[in-house]
């Protein structure tokens, strides 16, 4: 409870309320006190300023519904943050006395009827010393985390994600920094969004346009929540040709959260500059990218990979301090292109889900829910009929499918946008696609590094030459070191001759690997100058295969690789000999 300041003495005259002042809960009845210096013997030592910024800290901030608190960031740095509203929100250093004056002029005007008393000095002053008090720097109670309740937050109250039918009101404690602003109906039904999925996946298999759409009833609903489990925590990838129905189905699923047409459009190309971060403090706002790839144009992925798993990361705002936080960006991206980044571990590709769409629509010629939409108003789209017509239904659409995802704890996707994610992982790392394509396993041999490069350069020359990059040997090594591979043994300081030349252990080059080798070999030989990361190839394929040093074999590693095999082999023999003749 508030501490009360007794700013009055028995024999003050009592004042009169007004019809006002009896609307509102009063902090004291002592504006007569304060004007004439009459109190306490503590209080009326204080000066003016401190007395005014006390009674706010110990009265205002409860009975007018707002808070200023310190509270440490997810690296123990401390930053302001304000409740009002019912909502929490993090306030830039700059911006706390400009958020303050207002609620100190609430309590000079109504309060204290001091109203003559205000001036710029008065104000700073009494700021100052709120910003320096202890009472804003204590602990909040029962604090785990903001936006940590679990639930989803509406107009209505808090649901439970999983009974969906206990509502409780929002409370300061509950430290929610969103709310949806969303009228919260249960029974409300969707049978034009239901028509305009169907319309939008027409052309597929009745399994995988059923397994399509409640994949996509389970990332929305997830959206919903802002403390994903990271198994389910995925962003949506829409990719198709224009006029294919990805866009309005972007619409409803981003604008579910919010009406507003300011989402976070934050380019993935501006993730890593000095204040590309700075929008994903606008807790609760959808990340939309209607263009999120281009052909041929690589994308970091560390901060995106992040972002959507919802890992603290620190974020530099322009005319602020840093702070770390968890984002709380669901992010729903389309595109006409293939995604590419730059991610050697292929980790990004766990963080996707894809949706292809191959239909396309005539405009001209409107089907289903867009020509319902045509026919009610000739502006709308099909996103247009749904969200101002069954946004409520599409609300509970996205409950059902929240549930259905915690309740199950991982998500279903289809065999198609399996193959997709392989293809991004593959692409991600750039030597995934070439072990696919270009080895074989063998514990007993290794390949130099030279040699391993001289065919992947060639590989990649002829699946990728259109590309601005360039790869080097220690770029490549890297990257095949970051696929964590337990078939393969790498160790730049212990695996090299006396020469220092490196080895790769437990592979070697197939058939199609021989020939990006002899291609590279014949063209560097042939040549006028040899480029020096190929000066140290073998001259001929058969050299490529080199058998393990006797000194290597005691090895842990490579003790361990040659275990595996023989274990592989002894279950592959098993196998054959239990099948039937």
């Amino acid at each position: 409870m508030p501490r009360p300041i007794d700013l009055k003495t028995p024999d003050a005259p009592k004042a009169e309320p007004d019809q006002t002042q009896q609307q509102r809960p009063k902090s004291s009845d002592a504006p007569a006190a304060v004007a004439n210096g009459r109190g306490t013997n503590d209080t009326k030592k204080l000066p003016f300023h401190v007395r005014l910024a006390e009674l706010y800290l110990d009265h205002m901030m409860e009975q007018h519904g707002r808070a200023l608190n310190v509270v440490p960031d997810a690296e123990g740095q401390d930053h302001f943050w304000k409740y009002e509203n019912g909502l929490w929100a993090q306030i830039a250093d700059s911006d706390v006395a400009r958020w303050l004056e207002p609620e100190l002029q609430l309590v000079l005007n109504d309060d204290l009827d001091l109203k003559r008393k205000s001036n710029n000095k008065l104000f700073a002053e009494a700021t100052r010393h709120i910003i320096r008090s202890p009472a804003i720097r204590k602990p909040l109670p029962n604090f785990s985390g903001w936006d940590a309740h679990g639930k989803i937050p509406t107009k209505a109250g808090l649901i439970d994600p999983l009974t969906l039918d206990d509502i409780k009101p929002i409370r300061k404690e509950d430290y929610c920094t969103s709310r949806l602003d969303i009228d919260y109906d249960r029974d409300a039904k969707y049978p034009w969004w239901e028509r305009m999925l169907a319309d939008a996946f027409a052309d597929r298999t009745s399994d995988d346009r059923a397994t399509t759409i409640k994949m996509l009833q389970e990332l929305s609903g997830l959206s919903l929540i802002a403390n994903r489990p990271k198994a389910l925590a995925r962003a949506l990838l829409l990719i198709g040709p224009p006029d294919s129905g990805k866009s309005g189905l972007l619409n409803v699923l981003s604008k579910l959260l919010s009406l507003s047409d300011n989402p976070n459009t934050t380019a993935l190309r501006d993730l890593d500059k000095t204040h590309g971060l700075q929008a994903f403090l606008r807790r609760g706002v959808p990340w939309v990218l209607h263009e999120a790839f281009e052909d041929n144009i690589w994308h970091l992925s560390s901060e995106a990979k992040m972002i959507i798993s919802g890992d603290p990361i620190p974020i530099n705002p322009k005319g602020a301090r840093p702070i770390t936080i968890r984002p709380y960006a669901p992010a729903f991206w389309a595109s006409n292109h293939q995604p590419k980044f730059k991610d050697s571990s292929g980790a990004i590709a766990k963080r996707l889900l894809i949706v292809k769409f191959t239909a396309r629509f005539d405009k001209e010629k409107p089907i289903g829910a867009a020509a319902e939409a045509r026919e009610r108003n000739p502006t709308w789209g099909p996103e247009d009929l749904i969200l101002n017509t069954e946004r409520a239904g599409v609300f509970n659409w996205a409950l059902a499918g929240l549930k259905r995802a915690l309740q199950r704890g991982y998500l279903v996707n289809t065999a198609a946008g399996k193959a997709d994610l392989d293809d991004i992982e593959k692409t991600a790392n750039v030597v995934a696609g070439f072990l696919a394509d270009c080895i074989d396993y063998d514990a007993d041999v290794m390949i130099t590094s030279v040699d391993f490069f001289a065919a992947f350069s060639k590989w990649w020359s002829e699946h990728h030459g259109d590309e601005k990059s360039r790869l080097s040997p220690s770029l490549v090594g890297g990257h095949l070191a970051a696929l964590r591979d337990p078939r393969i043994v790498q160790d730049k300081n212990r695996f090299k001759n006396r020469k220092g030349l490196r080895f790769y252990i437990g592979i070697k080059l197939n058939d199609v690997g021989k020939e990006f080798f002899e291609s590279c070999l014949s063209e560097e030989f042939g040549s006028a100058k040899v480029h020096a990361e190929f000066a140290r190839m073998s001259l001929n394929f058969a050299a490529t295969i080199r058998e393990i040093p006797g000194e290597w074999l005691d090895h842990a590693d490579i003790t361990q690789l040659k275990a595996a095999a023989r274990a592989k082999a002894a279950a592959g023999c098993r196998d054959t000999i239990r099948q039937p003749r």
